[in-house]
């Protein structure tokens, strides 16, 4: 995080909220490589992602809270994104952490 790579498409505060997204599934879920239950549907429906692995899991909600962190603001690499998809993330996300903390 200290060095940031000029290159990247994503914003160094977009990095940052994807890297609390794995620390907050790993804390969720006591795993490294697990998300939570509630999680399981997301990737494939809105990742299009058809057999997602442990791994592809994990970065699908890491990026899922960075985008609803850091939705409707200029941090935001992915414009393309509806903002109704993104208060859908951000009132799961919430829900997520009022229920696990």
């Amino acid at each position: 995080m200290p060095h940031v790579n000029k290159d990247a498409y994503h914003t160094p505060e977009f990095a940052f909220m994807h890297e609390l997204g794995h620390l907050m599934h790993t804390r969720i879920t006591k795993k490294e490589m697990s998300v939570p239950d509630s999680f399981t549907a997301i990737p494939s429906s809105v990742f299009n992602i058809k057999e997602p692995s442990p791994k592809d899991m994990t970065e699908c909600f890491a990026k899922s809270f960075a985008i609803a962190a850091t939705g409707g603001t200029e941090y935001n690499p992915y414009d393309n994104i509806s903002p109704e998809f993104i208060s859908a993330l951000i009132i799961y996300m919430q829900d997520l952490v009022d229920k696990s903390f």
